[in-house]
């Protein structure tokens, strides 16, 4: 499957401790990320991440022109609510297009792993 993983600033531990988690599933697929949050991930987990651009430079609307390409299964999109940004519209943008594309979207740590824990499931099977 290919996955992108996003976090902003405030949740990006929280997105690596879900990918520490689940390092074993997320290792078989194929992993998309905005820049930030991808670097940490490569080089806290050592797992191929595939980078784009930071969310403020266009990398969340890199991330929706792949669903819209029908080019991404999952979006893990750790939005931090308490916050303004600068890129605000980009992302709504982003969870819009992934809503309307029928994509799988989390963006909590619990929404995130009942999606991976399915997916490890059904990987054994």
């Amino acid at each position: 499957m290919k996955i992108a993983l996003v976090a902003h600033n405030a949740k990006k531990s929280e997105i690596l401790v879900l990918a520490q988690h689940y390092q074993d599933v997320l290792a078989q697929e194929e992993l998309f990320s905005t820049e930030g949050t991808g670097k940490q991930i490569h080089e806290e987990l050592n797992l191929n991440v595939e980078t784009f651009k930071g969310g403020p430079e266009g990398g969340d609307v890199e991330i929706a022109n792949k669903i819209l390409n029908d080019d991404l299964d999952v979006l893990i999109f750790f939005v931090d609510g308490m916050s303004t940004h600068p890129h605000e519209y980009d992302i709504q943008m982003l969870i819009r297009i992934a809503t309307s594309h029928n994509t799988i979207i989390a963006t909590n740590y619990p929404t995130a792993s009942v999606i991976l824990d399915s997916l490890k499931r059904h990987r054994v099977a």
